[in-house]
């Protein structure tokens, strides 16, 4: 345990100290956050919750879309931050002798994208704090604890398709459509702009096969309703289910997609 720690923090550090090196970028994220909340705070304002009565329990738009946002940043970075970590390390030419060394696949994926996961972390609480300092006392900050086993649940079924997105930019080194069809997909149909009861029919069934449906509805309900655990069972069940479904599954297409780059001599190939 402690030797994984020290690698976990040896990598965290690496990144950071990398990230930091373009302090403009990190500047211009903070701002991003800042015009995101203050566009959506306003445009609340004009939505009127009578005319949609889904919206009416969680009594305003403005924490509802501030959270679909929020969690969007954690959807980003499961989908495509794996497949961008192998990237990079193709490009620079670590990824082989990071794999050779005797680090798994599996673990690389995981320590390379922990720094991304706890900076979205952090744009996260800045949301979510900002959402609770512009809103009329709508969350219930004694749930939290149910809000943080939902983000966890939610990252390891987010994860599962970045796996299998970075195991395809391994296979075919070009292209990502995983992430992107995946992505696009959610954000579409899972909730994060409006209420999937507005879909039709047959795309709020749709809607309910993709994680970020059950992760959003869990995350809602945790801070915005007066709720029990008993009232999160059914989305906490389907991200179980997803995540001990899919997390392996990805794990495993990653591993053949690793030993065919090795066996074909192509991992740092791009």
């Amino acid at each position: 345990m402690k030797k994984y720690l020290l690698k976990a923090f040896s990598f965290i550090i690496k990144d950071f100290l990398v990230e930091s090196s373009y302090g403009f970028n990190v500047l211009m994220q903070t701002i991003g956050i800042i015009f995101s909340v203050f566009t959506f705070y306003y445009l609340s304002k004009i939505i009127d919750l009578s005319q949609t009565p889904e919206l009416i329990k969680y009594k305003e738009y403005f924490p509802y879309v501030i959270i679909g946002i929020a969690l969007s940043n954690y959807l980003s970075v499961a989908t495509r931050g794996f497949a961008q970590r192998i990237r990079e390390s193709q490009l620079t030419g670590t990824l082989e002798s990071i794999l050779i060394c005797g680090i798994k696949p599996g673990e690389f994926l995981i320590l390379s994208t922990l720094y991304d996961f706890l900076f979205s972390t952090i744009r996260i609480f800045i949301y979510i704090a900002t959402a609770f300092l512009f809103s009329k006392g709508s969350f219930y900050i004694n749930q939290i604890h149910y809000s943080i086993l939902i983000l966890l649940l939610s990252v390891i079924a987010f994860s599962s398709m970045g796996v299998l997105s970075a195991g395809f930019v391994l296979m075919f080194k070009r292209g990502d459509p995983i992430s992107i069809i995946y992505s696009t997909l959610s954000y579409l149909f899972s909730g994060v702009y409006f209420p999937i009861s507005l879909l039709p029919i047959p795309l709020r069934f749709f809607s309910n096969l993709l994680p970020m449906t059950h992760a959003l509805e869990g995350l809602r309900k945790s801070l915005l309703t007066e709720t029990t655990y008993t009232d999160l069972l059914p989305q906490i069940i389907a991200l179980l289910i997803f995540s001990l479904v899919l997390w392996p599954l990805s794990l495993l297409i990653f591993s053949k997609a690793v030993n065919k780059a090795k066996y074909e001599g192509s991992l740092s190939h791009f």
